[in-house]
């Protein structure tokens, strides 16, 4: 049994495809199949359930990835803990899921005093969120095993072009812009409507802020934003509208099963204190 065998293995459950795995690695999607064949030969089960296009793990694969997984992880933690001893070194996996602006000028200015630190940084979900060393997000469950602090809470209103104020005295009869399904706030838009009584008519739907920002410019809808984090950013042709006692909570979470090196702590620290002092500032 081979370490890169059962990294082949653990993505090909992931992605259920022995060809996204073959990309990832660069290698020949036969590697993979044959690799993930020795491997089963080897334990005398089978790990995968096969059909024309697509594998799926058997309830032998279930079990078998999981105890993998916690070996993988025990594996990484204990080198992250040799390569970063007594330096602030090394890489932090991080998923930015709300308040990326803040974020991200910490992400530059913890780069500038801390150059041998590398970021892996995602801005929507993933599958294995327990891959992550930090998650900025909303207040949404994620899995056991994260820690949270509480970060930033800010108003939602509505954002809408200063000519349809009028239009904005009815809610629902209102043309909505949001981020993908995924993102959060698509989450909060959906939500929020859901409390005041109406679903929402989403007339643009897209993946990416900025996208959003720029269509209500337009004046082709209006989106319920949080106003702190997007407050700046619109031209003075938009009008923000209280539509009542709505609020987005952005939370730290921390990955409670995965060794904090000496420069994770120094992140953690430098985002709570950022968040603080952007909120109070």
């Amino acid at each position: 049994m081979e370490l890169l065998q059962l990294k082949y293995f653990c993505d090909a459950a992931q992605t259920e495809s022995f060809s996204a795995t073959a990309r990832k690695y660069s290698v020949p999607a036969s590697n993979i199949s044959q690799s993930v064949h020795r491997l089963e030969k080897g334990l005398g089960v089978s790990l995968f359930t096969r059909t024309a296009n697509r594998i799926r793990l058997s309830d032998d694969g279930e079990i078998f990835l999981r105890g993998v997984k916690t070996a993988l992880l025990s594996l990484e933690n204990a080198k992250k803990a040799v390569q970063s001893r007594g330096e602030i070194r090394g890489e932090i996996r991080i998923c930015i899921l709300t308040n990326r602006r803040i974020v991200t000028k910490v992400i530059g200015e913890f780069k500038k005093q801390y150059p041998d630190v590398t970021f892996k940084i995602k801005h929507f979900k993933a599958h294995e969120a327990d891959s992550f060393d930090v998650i900025i997000g909303d207040g949404q469950v994620y899995p056991a095993g994260f820690s949270a602090t509480k970060l930033i809470e800010e108003k939602l209103m509505l954002a809408v072009h200063k000519d349809y104020i009028g239009q904005a005295q009815s809610l629902p009869s209102l043309r909505f812009i949001t981020m993908q399904k995924t993102a959060s706030q698509y989450f909060y838009t959906t939500e929020t409507c859901k409390k005041l009584g109406f679903v929402p008519n989403i007339a643009i739907e897209t993946d990416d802020p900025s996208y959003v920002r720029a269509y209500i410019e337009m004046g082709l809808g209006a989106a319920i934003v949080p106003v702190f984090s997007w407050e700046g950013l619109f031209s003075e042709q938009i009008y923000f509208k209280d539509i009542g006692d709505f609020s987005r909570t952005t939370f730290l979470y921390v990955n409670q099963n995965r060794y904090a090196t000496p420069a994770i702590q120094l992140f953690h620290r430098a985002i709570v204190k950022a968040c603080k002092n952007t909120q109070n500032g």
